[in-house]
């Protein structure tokens, strides 16, 4: 049995909104950035999960055979780096 109410692609979606939305917020907080970054990077794996991994027509669209193919189709987490040593003051 679950623990969280996130079962599906589209409530993963929708907490990703809803997290975005409160960033856009409070964008001075480092914390609502963090969620957003980790929620779009786990994004990609419910999407191969849920739409591509069982679909031959959509992954040879894609041209992808496996999910560490898959991986390149998410261009805009080379934009987001997290400086190591940052968070030691």
């Amino acid at each position: 049995m679950p623990i969280f109410d996130i079962q599906t692609l589209l409530q993963f979606y929708e907490m990703l909104i809803d997290d975005f939305d409160d960033l856009m917020r409070e964008r001075h907080s480092a914390r609502r950035a963090f969620h957003c970054i980790m929620e779009v990077y786990h994004l990609r794996e419910w999407v191969w999960h849920d739409l591509v991994e069982n679909n031959q027509k959509l992954k040879d669209a894609l041209k992808v055979t496996s999910e560490s193919d898959f991986r390149p189709h998410q261009p805009e987490l080379h934009l987001v780096s997290v400086s190591p040593g940052y968070h030691e003051r």
